[in-house]
């Protein structure tokens, strides 16, 4: 069975499951919530910049997938 577990922090562009990091330093990246824009020449395609710390109406919060598993007795009675 596997949980979703909630990443700590404020609800920000940092915390978004959309939020690509740029840097190990995590303060800037990329917004991944819709396709890149192309860039006329060199067809390109480039994510909008966005700060950590920064936030939009379409945040949704990241998860860390852990994976755990039900003794027999716990299967049973779910059953």
């Amino acid at each position: 069975m596997r949980l979703l577990n909630p990443i700590s922090g404020p609800d920000g562009c940092g915390t978004c499951r959309f939020f690509v990091a740029a840097t190990s330093t995590v303060s800037i990246g990329d917004c991944h919530i819709a396709r890149p824009s192309l860039q006329d020449e060199t067809l390109l395609g480039i994510w909008p910049l966005v700060r950590a710390s920064d936030y939009c109406g379409e945040y949704e919060r990241r998860y860390t997938e852990e994976r755990r598993t039900l003794c027999p007795a716990a299967a049973l009675s779910a059953a």
